[in-house]
């Protein structure tokens, strides 16, 4: 089976199947993953998690991009993001988050 880096490049890419009792544990795995971050992140305080989450944003929009052919400016992407999000560090990079 070739490898691919993308999904729809498979032939028949919309027609899943999967084999639940397969994925459960992994899957049970991630929540628990989750939930762990969830935690630390409201440990945090509001500023820092909010910052995080543009950063996963800004990564998000670059590489959706990315795979769409196009190339952002990631300093306007993380502009936008921090304006759409309300953050006082809109138009500056944000600190900790995706370089």
């Amino acid at each position: 089976h070739e490898i691919m880096d993308y999904i729809w490049q498979y032939r028949n890419w919309t027609h899943f199947e999967w084999d639940d009792k397969a994925l459960i544990k992994q899957l049970a795995q991630a929540r628990l993953a989750q939930g762990k971050l969830i935690t630390r992140f409201g440990s945090l305080g509001i500023g820092l998690m909010e910052e995080a989450q543009g950063g996963l944003l800004e990564d998000e929009v670059l590489k959706t991009a990315e795979i769409e052919g196009l190339k952002l400016d990631p300093d306007s992407v993380r502009s936008s993001v921090a304006n759409r999000l309300g953050l006082p560090t809109a138009g500056l990079p944000f600190h900790g988050a995706s370089p």
